[in-house]
């Protein structure tokens, strides 16, 4: 082969080097899209909604509520059914919460919500919590009410994972007859989360990495917020429910909540 020849065979080498190192150092990190996915169905949880329409509770009233958020885990996710201890992948997920929200002087109402799965068994177990304060704009009989409200949520206990949420959010609502409240509620929720993967963990979710120190995998992410309720309130007494549809995530990955709730 002529000098030529082969100087031109080194030149087509280093090139397909230099192409290949450029694909790879642009491709996604392995294990990236899985960890993505995970703090995405967490980040659900931890954007709490209050379960409330719009409208002030005054400067001594409380309203204090329990009942049930289910949310539905990605199917075929290694990751999070570790997390969770079981395949709950396409099974919807029950999750006790409870809410304590109250009236502060002018129209401002600061409100708090905790949830938590018990783990048995196989399990594991978690916590959620989340405050909130909100500010009404405008409230009359017999008129939409608007209210503006500001969140932020932490998780607690998940294995290696951290998550918090900081959210904003404005909720109309229109009552009838005192017995019916439609409400609505849009903004968004931003995320920051971090999962921690330790070494031994790294076959069974097949990471392809070798080596005794963990991997860390960062995910920042904004969600919108897209809601729609009703609460009913049980004649004169002082018992509502309220129920919610939360379309956050897409109207066929729709997350709900209900709340038996007391006013004070």
């Amino acid at each position: 082969m002529s000098l030529k020849n082969r100087l031109n065979a080194l030149l087509a080498l280093l090139l397909s080097c230099g192409c290949w190192s450029a694909q790879a150092s642009g491709a996604p990190r392995p294990g990236q899209s899985t960890v993505d996915e995970t703090l995405q169905f967490f980040g659900r949880i931890n954007a709490a909604s209050l379960l409330e329409p719009a409208g002030s509770h005054g400067s001594i009233g409380t309203d204090f509520g329990a009942g049930m958020v289910s949310v539905t885990p990605p199917e075929h996710n290694t990751l999070l059914n570790s997390q969770l201890g079981e395949d709950r992948g396409g099974k919807s997920l029950g999750i006790p919460r409870i809410w304590l929200l109250r009236g502060l002087p002018l129209p401002v109402d600061a409100g708090i919500t905790a949830a938590g799965l018990t783990g048995s068994g196989k399990g594991s177990a978690f916590t959620q919590v989340s405050a909130a304060l909100q500010w009404t704009v405008y409230e009359a009989l017999a008129r939409p009410a608007l209210t503006i409200r500001g969140s932020y949520g932490k998780l607690y206990g998940v294995t290696g994972t951290t998550l918090s949420s900081a959210g904003g959010e404005a909720v109309v609502s229109y009552g009838i007859l005192s017995y019916f409240t439609f409400y609505g509620r849009i903004g968004a929720v931003q995320h920051e989360g971090v999962v921690t993967i330790q070494p031994q963990q790294f076959d069974s979710l097949e990471l392809r990495e070798s080596g005794s120190s963990p991997l860390s995998f960062h995910s920042s992410w904004l969600e919108p917020v897209r809601a729609a309720g009703i609460r009913l309130r049980f004649g004169a007494t002082r018992l509502t429910l309220t129920g919610e549809a939360d379309l956050g995530a897409g109207i066929n990955h729709a997350d709900y909540g209900a709340k038996m709730s007391y006013d004070l």
